[in-house]
């Protein structure tokens, strides 16, 4: 269940808000997650109990959890762990949460109406079968359906959470969403934003740039901006500057690897990092804007689609019976 559900961006935002005051009180981690995973979210919390008490940090008992938490949240924590500012790491992490939850609200109800299109037209065509031949008929129409796509949807939400973290058909998938005009700029721009601040926390932590870029990396949660990061890591080499490795990965724009240069040379790196981040963020809900209102007409499109088959076949299933007199 773990892997279908996981634990909502809700839920979690409340989790590492509450997480963030006790720590920031000074009390125990460990009494601090079982105090603060009782909104809802009282067996994960149980289990990275169990895990600190057996003396992991709290970033690895989160990586035993990878269907709860992302490579980016841990390496957040990661972060906060090494500098001594956890709880400013988990307010952060709070402050994500509570954003991706609006973000999810906000997709969710402009998919409601082609939804519910889409549901009708499976179902009331075929209604002259429930007249003409019973409801055996009618089931067997609507099921023909709706059982194909209902297995097409559950079984590509199930492959992308199985290998959300590893990779194989998830990373199929976010190169090719990554390609799309307009689908895909929201996702890259929320990743850079990502790979940013992750980068920048790792900084402020004492780590290392050379070091510091494969963890951002791989926690900015999207396999497009990861792959071309690392290539140009591994390529170019751990001497390189991080603005060079971020030019020649083609996955960031010249303002941002702009502002980056301007905070090697003046030794603000991690204030560039940061700032370049939150440049990006009025862009980021501009493309998230733009997907919500293009998302709908996508879905009402299919449904048209969708429409144009179910008429050809009420229309085929009337002519037979007519036939058939």
């Amino acid at each position: 269940m773990a892997m279908v559900f996981g634990m909502n961006s809700k839920t979690k935002a409340v989790f590492f808000r509450q997480l963030a005051t006790m720590v920031h009180a000074g009390l125990p981690i460990g009494r601090g997650i079982t105090t603060a995973s009782e909104v809802g979210c009282q067996s994960v919390g149980k289990a990275l109990t169990q895990k600190v008490e057996m003396g992991a940090t709290l970033s690895e008992a989160m990586a035993y959890f990878p269907y709860h938490f992302s490579r980016h949240e841990i390496a957040l924590v990661k972060a906060g762990e090494s500098s001594g500012q956890l709880d400013r790491q988990l307010n952060e992490l709070a402050k994500t949460a509570e954003l991706n939850w609006q973000l999810h609200k906000k997709i969710s109800s402009k998919l409601v109406y082609p939804v519910l299109v889409a549901h009708s037209v499976v179902l009331l065509p075929p209604l002259y079968l429930l007249v003409s031949q019973g409801v055996e008929a009618y089931l067997k129409a609507i099921l023909t359906i709706l059982i194909p796509a209902y297995t097409l949807i559950i079984g590509a939400f199930l492959t992308y959470r199985l290998f959300r973290q590893t990779g194989g058909p998830r990373r199929v998938a976010d190169h090719i969403f990554s390609s799309l005009p307009i689908l895909g700029e929201a996702g890259k721009y929320g990743a850079r934003i990502r790979f940013l601040q992750t980068l920048s926390n790792l900084v402020e932590a004492g780590f290392i740039p050379s070091k510091a870029i494969p963890l951002a990396a791989e926690s900015c949660d999207n396999f497009w901006l990861r792959d071309r990061v690392l290539t140009s890591y591994n390529k170019l080499g751990r001497e390189v500057a991080t603005s060079k490795i971020m030019k020649d990965s083609g996955g960031f724009m010249l303002f941002e690897t702009g502002l980056v240069v301007a905070g090697e040379e003046s030794g603000s790196f991690a204030q560039s990092l940061r700032k370049a981040a939150e440049t990006l963020q009025p862009d980021y809900e501009a493309q998230v804007h733009r997907l919500t209102v293009v998302l709908p007409i996508i879905m009402l499109l299919i449904v048209g689609g969708l429409v144009g088959f179910m008429a050809v076949k009420t229309m085929t299933g009337l002519f037979e019976s007519v036939n058939a007199f």
